[in-house]
């Protein structure tokens, strides 16, 4: 969806087959001068979207393959088939591998492809980085997080990938324990003008030196959490300044238990940049959910930037969440990770908040939002809007397996083609990299050559691509088709709310903050925006907390079973699936889809410092374009800070 940043009106929505996992909207592909929108995410989701009208530009076809896993992310990168317009870097894992790909940004057409080292699955996003000559280095990450068969951090120049060259892939770090478990960072820790890389291992943070890939150090827990218990960081860190030092400190997030979805409790504390050591004097607990990552607000002056960070509580006290439960083997991963477990544990419902904390503030912080001080706000069915019934796009095939004639003008015909000049379609974001401008439209020393494609599907805002078979024409049986039209919620999705919202109570819904926020120029006056969404759910109805009677009296049928006879493990493992289900009641199996999103825009802004001596300002928030970390997205990197006062209070 796309709103007005102003007004908050809804200016087009595009519904996908599954879920969007990742967006990335710097670059423009269609020479309109608005940037377009590339969408990636779990079903085989991968497709180009425009910018201004929100119709679809080109799209990646659904597999025929029934994949259990079937993930795409992608983001814009360099110019690399000499059209002018930015490409597209892909990873992409399924059931039985994991690919690097690079597509053209205009059509989708595939330009090169390696495979990943040991077909090991991509579960988080490639970052690029460049190198001390110039080179454009994909660091991508290998191995499940909630798996302990281990995983890896892998090299390989971004023209490699183009060119299909699968020799120049090296390891760089690797962990035997633990997959790769949240998102890579990149942020330099060693001021030498390097991006290091910042990646997370089950409950080890490491610090890669981006220079030649030595460790520069990790940590791997918090001194106040027990060793025996089993912890994960699965929400990426966050850099800032909060100390005052220029080496930037990170806050962290272990989420305490023993797997995904079920945690007891959360654990957030800083670690300073230069070793790892806590900042806080006692971390801050909250409830086992897992929240989006946070982003950072820069102010003048040295050790006054904040974390702005998500944290759910069960509104009790920090030592009851710490205690651990167990759940009843018949609910699915799925309803768990859907479970209001603070509703379960202590009849209390989620708060989730979102706080603002510096070293100067004592934690955990200001409270920029609280879901239990909006929760009229969220759940008013007259501010939901009407859901226009858009028609479905129409399918037409294109040729997709060779260039098509376009690609292969040279940038006069382009030109012609467009008919404007070439100079106001232009697109300064074609590098990606606005932080080295020195290595603008790299291009590697062999040619490129264009690939077989994925299946694409061209939208009506494609540039002019040739028909394969006319439009009323069945596609030939080995052209690979989407023939699913995917789902379609508008129709009754509404409805469905407002039935919901006549019989809800304050307990009957779960709020989530699974996006990240974002920091935008003030609408008016000082200080700085922030722009964020909450949603709230329908929390599973399927899943149960087993109370100590309930422990009783099942494992007092185990015990009788297992007198008369031995068991093996799997006759062990029915045999407590049906003890639970006659000692535990009914679970209900009423399914509800209802929810609902709410955006919000907030000013942050300092009201005064008191009395200031001479040599002092009263600190504020940088200009937007100076913020260090003013959003997470796949080509986002934390900037060096950039004082403009200095004495600041």
């Amino acid at each position: 969806m796309a709103f007005d940043g102003r007004t908050g009106e809804i200016l087009w929505q595009y519904w996908t087959r599954k879920d969007v996992l990742f967006v990335d909207c710097s670059a423009n592909i269609n020479a309109d001068k608005t940037n377009d929108c590339l969408l990636s995410g779990k079903g085989g989701v991968l497709c180009s979207i425009d910018g201004k009208s929100g119709n679809l530009i080109w799209e990646v076809e659904k597999s025929r393959d029934l994949y259990t896993i079937d993930i795409y992310s992608a983001q814009y990168i360099s110019d690399f088939d000499g059209d002018g317009y930015s490409d597209v870097l892909v990873a992409h894992t399924s059931d039985d591998t994991g690919l690097l790909i690079v597509l053209s940004g205009r059509n989708g057409n595939t330009i090169g492809e390696i495979q990943s080292p040991k077909q090991e699955g991509l579960y988080t996003v490639p970052r690029v980085i460049v190198t001390i000559d110039g080179t454009y280095m994909v660091i991508f990450a290998t191995g499940q997080p909630n798996i302990d068969t281990g995983g890896a951090l892998y090299a390989v120049p971004l023209h490699s990938i183009a060119l299909s060259d699968e020799k120049r892939c090296t390891e760089i770090w690797r962990d035997y324990k633990a997959g790769v478990s949240s998102g890579i960072v990149l942020v330099d820790m060693n001021n030498d003008g390097m991006d290091d890389i910042v990646v997370t291992s089950g409950n080890k943070l490491s610090i890669i030196n981006g220079n030649n890939f030595s460790l520069l150090w990790n940590i791997s827990s918090d001194r106040e959490i027990n060793e025996d218990i089993s912890k994960q960081i699965l929400i990426g860190p966050t850099p800032a300044y909060f100390d005052d030092d220029l080496i930037p400190d990170f806050l962290i997030n272990y989420l305490i238990g023993p797997a995904f979805p079920m945690y007891y409790y959360s654990q957030i504390w800083v670690a300073g940049g230069r070793n790892g050591e806590s900042l806080l004097d006692d971390p801050m607990i909250g409830a086992g959910d897992i929240t989006a990552p946070g982003i950072t607000i820069s102010f003048t002056g040295n050790g006054n930037d904040m974390f702005l960070f998500w944290i759910t509580s069960c509104d009790t006290d920090a030592e009851a969440q710490k205690m651990p439960f167990i759940l009843s083997r018949e609910s699915t991963m799925h309803e768990r990770s859907h479970a209001d477990f603070c509703k379960l544990r202590f009849n209390k419902t989620s708060v989730t908040q979102l706080y603002a904390l510096n070293q100067h503030i004592k934690p955990p912080g200001l409270l920029i939002y609280s879901s239990k001080n909006n929760w009229d706000i969220e759940h008013n069915t007259t501010l939901i809007p009407d859901i226009k019934q858009e028609d479905t796009i129409s399918r037409t095939w294109y040729k997709t397996s060779k260039p098509n004639k376009i690609k292969n003008k040279q940038q006069s015909d382009v030109t012609s083609y467009f008919g404007y000049s070439q100079d106001s379609v232009e697109d300064p974001s074609v590098t990606n990299f606005q932080k080295y401008p020195e290595g603008l439209n790299e291009q590697p020393e062999s040619p490129i050559r264009i690939r077989p494609s994925l299946g694409i599907n061209l939208g009506e805002l494609a540039m002019d691509y040739e028909q394969l078979f006319p439009q009323e024409i069945e596609p030939p049986a080995d052209i690979n088709v989407d023939v699913n039209k995917g789902r379609d919620e508008r129709a009754n999705l509404k409805k469905v709310v407002k039935r919901h919202l006549n019989k809800n109570i304050h307990g009957e819904s779960l709020a989530r903050s699974s996006v990240t926020a974002t920091l935008a120029k003030p609408l008016s006056g000082n200080g700085i925006d922030i722009i964020f969404a909450t949603h709230w759910e329908i929390p599973s109805s399927r899943v149960h907390i087993l109370t100590e009677r309930d422990q009783i009296c099942i494992q007092k049928k185990i015990d009788s079973i297992e007198m008369q006879s031995t068991l093996s493990e799997i006759e062990l493992e029915e045999v407590k699936r049906d003890a639970e289900r006659e000692c535990l009641p009914r679970l209900d199996t009423e399914k509800l889809g209802a929810g609902q999103l709410t955006m919000y825009r907030v000013n942050l802004k300092c009201k005064g410092c008191g009395e200031l001596s001479v040599n002092e300002q009263c600190s504020v928030p940088l200009p937007l374009d100076m913020q260090s970390y003013s959003h997470r997205a796949c080509n986002v990197y934390f900037k060096k800070k950039q004082n403009l006062y200095y004495g600041s209070k």
